[in-house]
């Protein structure tokens, strides 16, 4: 396939298919999560970058992270690269449902296969496609950084069988006593509780070295 010879709408039909079960992807437990990652480390993102598939079939985009902190694996790297499929190239746009996104400058827990991102996993590097995906930013407050879900919700809490998240939209939940492995608060149930990322990063060791 070259940039002009299948229209685009063509390719997007292509991706929808072949990612059909990204809607169903539903999250795990973080020692489930953990324990079907390779590797696990937070990241800041360096550079993102769109090419065009060496097939010819589609778009992939390249996410460098620099600054690694460890966490599971064989992280002596200086950066990484984290392949996706979707994005754009020239005039090639390819949009993949569930796909994470990243952001410029921001800082990220990853939980990984070891390839980084291959025809293997569908360039679908993340465990859970996009729950084993932590960003670092400010809560709603905006005074402090936490860790958040990849709705971009801040955990007030985690455990080895569950996460439990603030959703600032809604008033109240009633999960507060689920044990379902993603736990949703309302903004009245906010125990004003955050997860730093320093914090959350010594969890993950521990539980990674759990039996």
């Amino acid at each position: 396939m070259t940039r002009h010879s299948v229209p685009l709408l063509a390719a997007v039909q292509i991706l929808f298919t072949s990612h059909a079960l990204a809607f169903s992807v539903v999250p795990t437990s973080p020692k489930a999560m953990l324990q079907s990652s390779d590797v696990a480390f937070a990241g800041t993102v360096s550079r993102i970058a769109g090419e065009e598939d060496p097939t010819g079939r589609t778009i992939l985009t390249r996410v460098v992270l620099r600054d690694l902190t460890g966490i599971k694996g064989d992280m002596r790297l200086d950066s990484l690269v984290l392949r996706f499929e979707g994005g754009a190239a020239g005039s090639l746009r390819v949009y993949v449902p569930g796909q994470p996104e990243f952001e410029m400058s921001k800082r990220y827990v990853v939980l990984a296969h070891a390839d980084f991102g291959s025809e293997a996993n569908w360039f679908s590097p993340i465990v859970r496609m996009h729950w084993g995906l932590f960003p670092i930013e400010a809560d709603t407050s905006g005074q402090r950084e936490c860790v958040h879900d990849y709705k971009h919700r801040p955990l007030v809490r985690v455990e080895a069988d569950r996460v439990i998240v603030i959703d600032a939209s809604m008033e109240s939940t009633g999960q507060r006593a689920s044990r379902d492995p993603w736990v949703v608060l309302g903004r009245k149930e906010d125990p004003k509780t955050r997860v730093s990322e320093k914090e959350f990063i010594a969890f993950l060791r521990v539980l990674a070295k759990a039996k």
